[in-house]
C-alpha cells in the first residue's frame, strides 16, 4: 500500500490545485455551456472506454496503467495552459481526462481490493484517504492564491510538475495480476443482479455527490460573486476538518464491521440523511458565513458518508474479486454524471441550474443509503 500513499497524496495534491479551479476557469473562458458540455462529454468518454481500458490494464499491469493516467492529466492541463480560444483545445483536454480516469481508478480500485487486508479495509483506506485529505488540504487555498497573483496558466503549470514527480513511487510498486471478464452484457447482468444491485445504485448516487460538490458547488459559489481566493480558503479549511474525520472513521468502521449487526449501517445511514439536508441548505446560502458554515458540517456528515462510501465499494470488490466490479461501477459513476450534466443543462436553459444539482444531489444522496447491504453480504 505504501505505494499508494505517495503517489496518492501528491496525485490528491494536483486535484486539489485544479480540481474546483477547472469549472470556474472553463466558465471564464467559454461560459457555463462549455462547463455543462466538458464533463458531460468527459464522461462519455469514460463509458465507452471503461472496458476497452480494463483490457489494457489485464495485459500492462497496474503500474503502467496509472503512470498513463499521470500523462494523460498532464495532456489534460496541458491543453488548458496553453488555449487562446482554440475550442478544439478543449476537447483534447476532455477526452485526456477521460481516458485518465478508467486507466487510474481501475488499476488503484483493483489493485487496492488486492492488497489491503479485508479485516483492516476502514483503516488502510483511512490512511490512504487521509495521506490525500493532508494533500488536499494545501491545494485549494494555494491555487485560490496563484490565481489571483499569476493567473490559472500558473496552477496548471504546478500541476504537471507534481505529476512528474509523483511517477517516482510507482518504480517501488509490486506487479499485479488479476481477472477481467469485463463486457456491456456482464455489465447489464451486473445491475440486475441482486448481490450487486445495491453496489451500483450506490455507486451511481455518489457520482451525483461527487460532481455536484467538487465541479458545480464552488462553480455556484464562485458565481455568487466569490473570489477565487475565498473559494480556495472555504474548500481548504473543510479539508482540515474533513482529515481529522476520515482519521477517525477508518479506524471506527473496522469496529462497527467487526460486530456483524447494524451498527456502521447506522451511521452511514445518519450520516447521508444529514448530507441531503446539507445539499438543500445550500439553495438558501448565498453569504460566505453560510456558505463556510453548512462546508464545515458537511466536512463532518459528509466525509462519514464518503469514507463509509469507499470501504463498502472495496468490501464489494474483494467479494466478486474481479477487476470487471470496478469497471462497472465506473461505468455506472459516468452514466449518472452524464445525466446530472444533463439535468444542469435543462436547468440552465430554464434559469435555475444551481437549484437543480443540489436538489438532485440531496435525492441521491439519500437514496445510497441502500449501499449499506454491502456490510453484512457474503
Amino acid at each position: 500500500m505504501r505505494p499508494f500513499y505517495l503517489n496518492g497524496m501528491m496525485r490528491a495534491l494536483v486535484m486539489a490545485l485544479v480540481g474546483i479551479f477547472t469549472p470556474i476557469y472553463i466558465y471564464e473562458i467559454a461560459g457555463i455551456g462549455w462547463v455543462i458540455g466538458y464533463y458531460l462529454l468527459m464522461r462519455i468518454v469514460v463509458l465507452f472506454f471503461a472496458i476497452p481500458v480494463s483490457h489494457i490494464i489485464e495485459k500492462i499491469g497496474f503500474r503502467r496503467s496509472i503512470g498513463i493516467s499521470l500523462v494523460l492529466l498532464m495532456i489534460c492541463y496541458g491543453t488548458l495552459l496553453g488555449y487562446q480560444g482554440e475550442w478544439w483545445l478543449l476537447i483534447i483536454s476532455l477526452v485526456a481526462s477521460g481516458l485518465n480516469i478508467p486507466f487510474y481508478w481501475l488499476a488503484r480500485s483493483s489493485a487496492i481490493a488486492q492488497d489491503s487486508e479485508t479485516a483492516h479495509v476502514g483503516r488502510q483506506l483511512g490512511i490512504l484517504t487521509s495521506v490525500e485529505a493532508v494533500a488536499t488540504m494545501l491545494g485549494p487555498l494555494s491555487a485560490g492564491l496563484i490565481i489571483e497573483q499569476w493567473g490559472f496558466g500558473v496552477m496548471y503549470l504546478a500541476a504537471i510538475l507534481i505529476l512528474l514527480a509523483s511517477l517516482v513511487p510507482l518504480l517501488s510498486m509490486p506487479p499485479h495480476t488479476h481477472k477481467n471478464g469485463a463486457s456491456w452484457e456482464g455489465f447489464v447482468r451486473w445491475i440486475q443482479s441482486r448481490r450487486y444491485f445495491h453496489n451500483a445504485i450506490g455507486i451511481g448516487a455518489r457520482a451525483v455527490d461527487d460532481y455536484g460538490l467538487n465541479v458545480l458547488w464552488p462553480l455556484a459559489i464562485f458565481v455568487l460573486g466569490v473570489n477565487t481566493g475565498t473559494v480556495g480558503g472555504i474548500f481548504t479549511l473543510s479539508a482540515l476538518v474533513a482529515l481529522v474525520v476520515r482519521l477517525v472513521m477508518g479506524r471506527m468502521f473496522d469496529r462497527l464491521h467487526d460486530r456483524r449487526d447494524l451498527s456502521d449501517e447506522w451511521v452511514y445511514g445518519a450520516a447521508a440523511g444529514v448530507n441531503a439536508i446539507l445539499w438543500l441548505l445550500r439553495i438558501l446560502a448565498h453569504s460566505v458565513g453560510i456558505i463556510v458554515g453548512i462546508d464545515l458540517m458537511g466536512a463532518i456528515f459528509g466525509t462519514t458518508y464518503s469514507s463509509y462510501y469507499v470501504d463498502y465499494e472495496q468490501l464489494g470488490g474483494k467479494r466478486m474479486g474481479s477487476i470487471a466490479y470496478f469497471v462497472y461501477g465506473e461505468m455506472m459513476y459516468s452514466i449518472m454524471a452524464i445525466w446530472l450534466f444533463g439535468m444542469v443543462a435543462v436547468g440552465w436553459y430554464l434559469g435555475i441550474w444551481r437549484e437543480v444539482f443540489m436538489i438532485l444531489a440531496a435525492f441521491w444522496v439519500l437514496i445510497s443509503i441502500i449501499m449499506a447491504r454491502e456490510s453484512n453480504m457474503k
